[in-house]
């Protein structure tokens, strides 16, 4: 009997061991603060979430994946090709004459009072569900998730990941820039079109306090 159960034991002893690579992986994540990246089974893809934000930067989101790579994707980091989106601005500006911009309309807008009118704009789309609400990014960042009903009897809902990022005070030109980021998640349609209308829809609902698209930056 023992002869057949220490094979088993060794197997199961193996498969419960972490391999090298995940273990130092996790292990110097850890050691530079830094979050560990979603299971792969949670279903959140591990690209999302605001980037740079070190040293006081203001950060930014992630671009869409690479070309072959069958995920719905629009983003204002994705520079020079069909899938980028202008970001927008949350309050009035206009050139000012010596190759910046300067606020118009009165009193600037805080960030506190813009992403609060992000957070009841985006809520107020069809299928929102907002997941991370001002927890990252000194209170700058926005993540929701929405829920996208089968298009056939067969199949299941869809799910698109949607994120802002507001640019920190002083640190973009146009100020008071906006960036975003929304992909459907691994299996979807390939379909970029219901991104744009929702993007589109959003704004639509912020233009009356101020909110606008800059059109494309020339970087």
């Amino acid at each position: 009997m023992a002869r057949i159960l220490l094979p088993l034991l060794l197997t199961n002893a193996a498969a419960l061991k972490p391999t090298r690579r995940l273990f130092f992986s996790n292990a110097a994540a850890a050691a530079c603060g830094a979050a560990l990246p979603a299971r792969a089974d949670s279903g959140v893809p591990m690209d999302l979430g605001p980037l740079g934000l070190r040293n006081g930067g203001s950060g930014k989101l992630n671009s869409c994946p690479p070309q072959g790579i069958k995920r719905a994707c629009i983003s204002t980091s994705k520079f020079d090709t069909d899938l980028y989106v202008p970001p927008w601005t949350y309050q009035s500006a206009k050139p000012d004459g010596q190759g910046g911009y300067a606020m118009t309309g009165g009193d600037s807008k805080s960030v506190e009072q813009a992403f609060s009118e992000l957070v009841n704009a985006v809520a107020a789309q069809p299928g929102a569900n907002i997941v991370e609400k001002g927890t990252k990014a000194d209170g700058r960042y926005l993540r929701a998730e929405f829920v996208v009903p089968k298009s056939l009897p067969f199949g299941s809902d869809e799910i698109d990941d949607v994120e802002f990022l507001i640019a920190a005070p002083g640190q973009s030109d146009p100020p008071s820039l906006v960036d975003y980021h929304s992909v459907t998640r691994a299996g979807g349609t390939a379909d970029n079109k219901r991104h744009r209308e929702r993007i589109k829809a959003i704004r639509t609902d912020l233009q009356d306090k101020g909110w606008k698209s800059v059109g494309r930056l020339l970087l």
